[in-house]
């Protein structure tokens, strides 16, 4: 038999050897967690990520393209996508498959592998980034087979039951068969694991969904896991990331909502606009990592993040004002980076920073507004409230500070601008 950790092949049997692995490992993890539980600690999805104990990071958003995330980023979760070709992967990160893998050797980035391993087999460009042996999706399974008393592989096959056959055609319209290997498969099958997800930390958002509409069913089912339990296993409990645009049940003007009623609200919430090059070379980006302004957003984040984590609104108000300036001065920075280009296209981002978790329902006490934005459109969260606070308690961080990000191109008025450069 092949020895798997001499090779960098990932075809099936390989795949298969790398499952088995992380399998054990997350038997023996989770072991440990009901261990901690039975003597009264609280579980934590960093129970099945030891590595990442004690640190914040945040997670990579996958509608934009990597380099114009890095420089705000506490550390980057990378969510590894099986995209056919590396046309298609470079693409939609805005980096080879090489330099992700140099961005990850050099502790810029840490790659995770989020969905099934099946889907990887033969995916051969990738093949440098399974050296670096990623995390995966398995780990996550175990968090969720703790907190719902092993009852996770049920709730998936109930997902199953629902999706399976079901939404090849909606698979189709997302271009998920163009994208990815076994696309039609796999979209199927996510839709069923976020059911199962859902299903363990809010199991009375599904009696809002009519499942006679399987299609409708599933995009609801999807929304409500990048919504709400993303920010639980994305950014391994760090500054949780999401996208305006993948908000589409979300009521008109966003921008200028005022998502909480409460005073640490209003600063949190409030929207920034930020300008700087979409596309940024990796020298150059190395140059901006260096620079002293990311260690003083880390920081900032960082405090951030603990005054929400203690209910502490006035220091968060200050700290979330004190993250404005700083990503200010982050863009100013990289201008003065990219000064030698005259012609630059550029994005216009507006960034929303907000509290998510039960930990804002105990600032807001409304779940409408707790679950930061986007729920606003399903009326059930409204009477939700006394059993959507009691089915996370056995969490040790139910409080997450998440930003959202409306990535506007504005390329064409810029470049008018650029021009007299």
């Amino acid at each position: 038999m092949r020895n798997f950790e001499s090779t960098l092949i990932m075809d099936k049997q390989a795949i298969e050897e790398y499952e088995a692995k992380e399998k054990d490992e997350t038997e023996k993890l989770a072991r440990k967690a009901e261990h901690k539980m039975k003597k009264g600690g609280k579980l934590s999805v960093t129970d099945f990520f030891p590595t990442l104990e004690g640190k914040l990071f945040s997670n990579y958003i996958l509608d934009e393209r990597l380099p114009v995330q890095l420089p705000f980023s506490t550390g980057l979760f990378v969510s590894v996508e099986p995209f056919k070709t590396a046309e298609m992967f470079h693409n939609h990160y805005g980096v080879s498959e090489d330099e992700l893998y140099e961005l990850a050797i050099n502790g810029m980035i840490s790659p995770v592998i989020n969905c099934g391993l099946w889907r990887y087999v033969d995916v051969d460009y990738l093949d440098d980034i399974f050296e670096l042996r990623p995390p995966t999706y398995i780990r996550l399974t175990g968090f969720f087979s703790v907190l719902s008393n092993h009852r996770y592989l049920q709730f998936f096959e109930e997902g199953e039951k629902l999706f399976r056959n079901n939404l090849s055609e909606v698979a189709k319209r997302k271009k998920w068969d163009v994208f990815y290997p076994c696309g039609l498969e796999a979209y199927e099958t996510k839709a069923s694991y976020d059911y199962a997800r859902i299903k363990c930390l809010y199991p009375q958002l599904l009696e809002g969904i009519d499942f006679g509409n399987v299609v409708h069913a599933a995009d609801q089912i999807l929304y409500y896991d990048e919504l709400l339990v993303d920010a639980f296993t994305h950014a391994y409990e760090g500054l949780h990331k999401t996208s305006f645009r993948k908000l589409k049940f979300q009521i008109p003007s966003i921008s200028n909502l005022e998502v909480f009623r409460s005073d640490i609200a209003k600063v949190l919430v409030r929207n920034f606009r930020l300008e700087y090059p979409r596309d940024i070379g990796l020298d150059t980006l190395k140059e901006i990592m260096k620079d002293s302004v990311v260690s003083k957003g880390k920081k900032v984040i960082v405090d951030l993040d603990n005054a929400v984590q203690k209910f502490q609104d006035e220091k968060a108000c200050e700290r979330a004002t004190a993250l404005k300036s700083v990503w200010n001065e982050t863009c100013d920075t990289m201008d003065s980076l990219t000064k030698w280009k005259s012609r630059v296209e550029r994005t216009i981002a507006s960034v929303g920073v907000a509290a998510i978790g039960i930990g804002s329902y105990q600032l807001t006490k409304n779940v409408v507004d707790s679950v930061s934005l986007g729920a606003l459109a399903y009326l059930p969260l409204k009477s939700k409230t006394e059993a959507l606070s009691s089915k996370i308690v056995k969490l040790r961080r139910p409080v997450h500070v998440s930003t959202c990000w409306d990535y506007t191109s504005k390329i064409n008025k810029i470049k008018e601008r650029t021009r007299s450069l």
